[in-house]
């Protein structure tokens, strides 16, 4: 449920123990807060490409603001690759919330477990509806085993820098300088992208075939 009026509590200098107060005080509002939390970082890695575990790590001092353009250089938890990620005016005005405030480690934005952000994204998910059926394939060994559930009870973190990859796609920008941004050394790992941004052009280019009968009837129209 959205709470158009009521007030998030801004972070403290000492936020762990705020927070802690907070729940116990205001289950409803820690609740809520946490939600914007997952959904901020979320955000961060839709326009960065980032996955979570870099996300999380991230410092006040691997982000350099005063660079142009700016960028965040990090060094990825997954395969130790180091990646310089410029920064869209998205991505940097949801560190810069950030940039005063006192955070544990000097964490560039708080950010929730991946465990409480799943779930945080799961029961948000549901909430807006995201309930089409998603066929799930799992391997035992050799065993095949099949499930279909609602797309709200599979959405993870990750979808994040999924999203970031495909839109990527569909602006135009070319696999290997996306590839430079999430580090992916193998351009066999891009084809699923890429194939869902093919997907996307065939059904656009539909568009074309009522191109001429709008046309025809606005003319009309106008006789």
């Amino acid at each position: 449920a959205k709470h158009p009026d009521r007030k998030i509590p801004r972070p403290a200098s000492r936020p762990l123990e705020t927070l802690t107060k907070i729940a116990a005080q205001n289950p409803d509002g820690f609740l809520f807060m946490a939600y914007l939390l997952s959904r901020t970082v979320v955000r961060f890695c839709c326009f960065t490409g980032l996955r979570y575990s870099d996300a999380a790590k991230l410092r006040k001092s691997d982000v350099y603001r005063e660079a142009v353009p700016p960028y965040i250089s990090v060094v990825t938890k997954k395969t130790s690759k180091r990646l310089h990620i410029e920064l869209n005016k998205y991505a940097l005005a949801i560190l810069d919330k950030y940039v005063n405030i006192p955070l544990p480690d000097d964490a560039a934005m708080p950010v929730l477990s991946n465990q409480r952000m799943n779930s945080n994204l799961h029961e948000a998910a549901e909430a807006a509806g995201l309930d089409a059926p998603v066929r799930i394939v799992s391997f035992c060994g050799s065993q095949r085993t099949e499930a279909v559930v609602p797309k709200h009870e599979v959405l993870t973190t990750h979808a994040g820098r999924r999203t970031f990859i495909v839109n990527a796609f569909r602006l135009g920008i070319p696999a290997p300088v996306i590839m430079q941004w999430t580090g992916h050394a193998d351009y066999k790992a891009m084809k699923p992208y890429i194939k869902i941004v093919d997907a996307l052009k065939a059904e656009n280019m539909e568009r074309f075939n009522s191109f001429d009968v709008n046309r025809t009837k606005s003319e009309e129209g106008k006789k």
